[in-house]
């Protein structure tokens, strides 16, 4: 992970008294810290591991130089399954834990004994391949900085029809877009942090 530096983002219940919020962020941090502590004891002891983990591990130990530590808002209390708004994706922090899981991200939680154990905290840890969007734009930037290709497309079409047509395809400059971003995890990691 040389030259590329690390953040950890933070989503946090909006039920918590700002009072209360160091506790549960420390907390969840804390939960992160451990996996990464014990992650380093399997390398020490010689134990395969998958490359999610040793990706986790090398983003950790850069972050603990950067400190680079992310904030997210609007997130609707635990208890929540579905957002209310038709604008927003569903911000329960139960659904969102599901959804980095699902995609294998490592994440630090905190559930509140005080919220009869409500998830209240996440944490995980992106490379600026998905935060620095001067350096690795979203992809409707990228394909911006590509006129050769927007010209192969009929004149009367709208700039936001060819871009959604392109990533559906998953065409070869999509994926060269992923590709320079870090794969299909930051894929998903910068999509997942543009909903907030």
């Amino acid at each position: 992970m040389e030259n590329i530096k690390c953040g950890m983002f933070v989503i946090m219940a909006d039920n918590i008294e700002p009072k209360d919020v160091p506790i549960h962020l420390g907390l969840a941090l804390q939960s992160f810290n451990n996996k990464m502590f014990d992650t380093a004891e399997e390398i020490a002891r010689g134990l395969r591991l998958s490359h999610e983990e040793y990706y986790t591990y090398g983003a950790f130990e850069q972050w603990r130089k950067d400190k680079i530590l992310t904030i997210l808002n609007d997130v609707s209390e635990n208890t929540k399954v579905e957002s209310n708004q038709k604008d927003k994706p569903n911000r329960s922090l139960k659904t969102l834990l599901m959804q980095l899981g699902n995609k294998t991200i490592e994440t630090g939680v905190y559930y509140s004994p005080e919220k009869d154990k409500q998830l209240t905290c996440i944490v995980f840890l992106a490379d600026e391949r998905v935060f620095n969007k001067v350096k690795y734009p979203d992809f409707d930037q990228f394909l911006k900085n590509h006129p050769d290709i927007i010209s192969t497309f009929e004149k009367d079409r709208s700039y936001a029809s060819i871009v959604e047509e392109i990533t559906n395809f998953r065409s070869t400059v999509y994926l060269d877009w992923v590709h320079s971003i870090g794969g299909e995890r930051n894929e998903f990691l910068s999509g997942f942090l543009n909903d907030f």
